[in-house]
Order: structure tokens, then sequence, then C-alpha cells
């Protein structure tokens, strides 16, 4: 009996490979939107800070690597003045557990945008965002680094957090030396700022780098995060 159910969910997941990408996107957005506690959380908490993202389906888009110069990331947050979105890489999301995953990255740096006046331009605060979106994200959990072929048990979540960070601050056009010096300089306080899970809250030390706001404020940035590093 184990074995056919091995065999029945191979087959289930090599149908749902054989989808076309935009039709296998839009059914991880729906099942994600359903059933994954953390999207429910940011999402929750998005609108709790005044910040509706509206319907869901302007919010959260899936689209063509074509339609994007061919990026090779899974997904960002793009601001524009009133009409934030998230953008989900339809190419590059093979399944349901990195569709979850980078959907709440890009929904931590939503959050950031909402709370304060972040400046996209700032490395630091690009920094900042990168720390708090790669350790809330659940991209850097064991299983994650080990499938990667990274293997670590002293810090691993802390030595995965700070390579994502820095690598997210080199997409901006920045040496990777001065990118690590940045993550680096700010990686305590952004680390400990965990909200909105209050089941990790420590402080909001993000504060300590941002402007609080209770609006959403956009600028020229757009963030995107990549699974394979």
């Amino acid at each position: 009996p184990r074995q056919n159910f091995q065999r029945e969910v191979k087959k289930e997941m090599s149908l749902f490979q054989e989808l076309d990408p935009q039709v296998r996107c839009l059914k991880m957005r729906e099942r994600s939107l359903q059933k994954n506690a953390r999207v429910g959380t940011m999402l929750e908490a998005l609108r709790k800070l005044g910040c509706d993202p509206g319907p869901l389906d302007a919010f959260i888009q899936c689209a063509s690597k074509q339609s994007h110069d061919g990026m090779a990331m899974t997904g960002g947050f793009e601001s524009a003045p009133g009409t934030p979105r998230v953008v989900m890489i339809q190419e590059h999301l093979p399944d349901q557990s990195v569709f979850d995953r980078t959907l709440v990255h890009e929904l931590i740096h939503a959050y950031d945008q909402c709370r304060a006046k972040v400046d996209w331009r700032n490395q630091r605060h690009i920094a900042c965002s990168e720390i708090r979106a790669s350790n809330l994200s659940g991209e850097c959990e064991f299983l994650q680094e080990f499938n990667r072929g990274r293997l670590g048990f002293l810090k691993q979540q802390q030595t995965c957090v700070r390579r994502r960070a820095a690598l997210s601050v080199t997409l901006q056009g920045v040496p990777d030396n001065e990118a690590r010096q940045t993550v680096d300089s700010v990686y305590s306080r952004c680390y400990n700022d965990t909200a909105p899970f209050p089941q990790y809250h420590n402080r909001p030390a993000i504060q300590d780098l941002y402007s609080p706001s209770s609006l959403m404020t956009f600028g020229p940035f757009s963030s995107y995060s990549s699974s394979k590093s």
C-alpha cells in the first residue's frame, strides 16, 4: 500500500509539472492563499497596518520571465506609486514549497515597505529587509540548505541568512565585499526583528534603520529573490 501511494504521488507530481507554467503558477497561488499559514499571517499583518493589498489576483501576479527581461529569479516585490505588487516568475516555480517560500519572502518586503519609510536605494535598508525575508520565509531552514548541498549544524540558519541577504544586495550592483559588510553592519538588529510573527518576535529592531509609517510608500526599487543560492 505504501509503494502504491508513493507511485500515485509521483504520478500526480509529474502531471502537475506538465501543466502550462501559468496554469501551474495560478494553481499554486490559489493553494498558497488557502492553505499556507505564513502567507495568511503576512496578508493579515498588512491589513492591520492599514495597507490592504486589495484583490489578491492583482496584488500577487504570475508573470513570464520574458515579461521581466528573462530574469532567473523566482519572484519579486515591485513598488510603484499606488500599485504595489508581488510578481511570481512562473517558469521558475517548480513546486508548491518553492512558491510558498518565495511568496512569503516578497510579502516580508511588502510589510517592511508598509510599516516604514524605506529608502530602497539605501544599501542598509535593502540589507535589513533581505535579512528579515531570508530569515522568516523558511528558505534557510535546515532541509533547504541540505538540498542545496550546504551542510552545517552550528548557526546554519544565521550563515544562510547572511549569505542570501548579501547576494540580494549584490543584485543592486553592489560589489560582493561591500554587500557582505553592509549585511554585517545591520545583521544583529534585523535578524532579531521577526515581526509580524509573534511566536518568534523579540523586538522591532528594524525601526532603528527605518522611520515608522502607517502608510505604504513606494520608491523605484524592485526586490527579487532566488531559490538557488
